[in-house]
């Protein structure tokens, strides 16, 4: 027997397991989030692992998580199937059914631990702290755990990331502590030197832009020119309300990504350079790593989520940029309607 509890904001309690979570023939009620559940059976299909308690009914595995004894093993114990393509709830599911199939996303971080490779399916590799190329060792966690809700697909560690069949190409560009000139090299590097080019490019971290601004303003108006989508990490909180968000989110041509705890919604105007939020969801990865609350996470969220919309996008006939396109299938930001759960919300 396992003792459970529902991380996601509601799952549905069914009579057995399906193959398409837009089934509903057989449900016969919901958990919300919090909710215990005792399993004392489970199987496993291509959603991943179903749960059974002693009544018969089941529950996706992609929406529980461990019941744990204390506050550090809340914080590092992943959940028993944590699926990101399916958990979040407001993108279509035309969408989440590509899987990033095709699509490219470029990974600037604290590169990728070597013992979580089989996760992903890595392309390149750079490493600017020696400018050395498919070398990126992360000893750090951050760039692995970023890495995992991105890309993850699932072959370890019961994680699937947002976007489970995308490239990645990973440049490491810091150990811990941030250094804006290793970041320039990083992304010159993608820039000029790279052999194979992004669709996407995510940035879960923030530096100071110093004397590289125009340096780093002409590299975001390139990728913006070859129709590369770059995501930042802006703030967290009462810092969505200052008028300075972190640096590269506050550049142009980069969608700058905050995450904000419901209870603040109505305490003040978000900064205007703000494009999406996402509520205050505690994340597991294919790696232990704290913190697991943040925009660094949320931003991972939008850039996987970029990759699930551009097979879509590239398949039909659109006279609408991309990012325009990507912009009206997500939903408004209402505070009455805000939550802390995976949903994605444009401002």
């Amino acid at each position: 027997m396992a003792s459970l509890k529902v991380i996601a904001s509601v799952v549905n309690l069914r009579l057995g397991p399906v193959e398409d979570l837009k089934s509903k023939g057989n449900i016969i009620g919901n958990l919300v989030n919090g909710a215990l559940f005792e399993s004392v059976n489970h199987i496993t299909n291509k959603l991943g692992p179903w749960f059974q308690d002693v009544n018969g009914h089941w529950v996706w595995g992609g929406g529980l998580g461990t019941v744990a004894d204390n506050l550090h093993s809340v914080l590092t114990t992943p959940a028993v199937f944590t699926n990101y393509n399916q958990l979040i709830e407001n993108i279509p599911g035309q969408w989440k059914d590509t899987r990033g199939d095709g699509v490219i996303v470029a990974i600037i971080d604290t590169g990728l631990a070597t013992g979580h490779k089989a996760n992903f399916n890595v392309i390149k590799g750079f490493n600017a702290i020696t400018e050395t190329e498919d070398e990126f060792e992360d000893a750090f966690g951050h760039g692995t755990f970023v890495a995992g809700v991105i890309a993850s697909n699932g072959n370890a560690n019961n994680i699937t990331g947002v976007a489970p069949k995308v490239r990645i190409i990973v440049i490491k560009v810091a150990d811990r502590f941030v250094d804006t000139d290793v970041v320039a090299k990083g992304i010159k590097w993608l820039d000029e030197r790279c052999p194979i080019k992004p669709d996407v490019i995510n940035i879960s971290l923030d530096f100071p832009a110093s004397t590289n601004a125009g340096f780093f303003t002409s590299k975001f108006d390139s990728f913006q020119q070859k129709n590369i989508s770059v995501f930042a990490s802006a703030a967290d909180d009462s810092g969505v309300f200052d008028g300075d968000i972190f640096f590269p989110a506050s550049a142009l041509n980069v969608n700058a990504v905050a995450k904000l705890d419901s209870s603040l919604v109505n305490k003040g105007h978000l900064n205007s350079k703000i494009a999406f939020v996402s509520g205050d969801y505690a994340f597991s990865s294919v790696n232990d790593f704290t913190p697991n609350k943040g925009s660094s996470y949320v931003t991972a969220l939008l850039s996987g989520s970029m990759a699930l919309a551009i097979p879509v996008y590239r398949a039909s006939i659109q006279s609408i940029s991309l990012q325009q396109y990507f912009r009206e299938k997500l939903q408004q930001f209402l505070p009455l309607s805000f939550d802390n759960t995976t949903k994605i919300y444009k401002l």
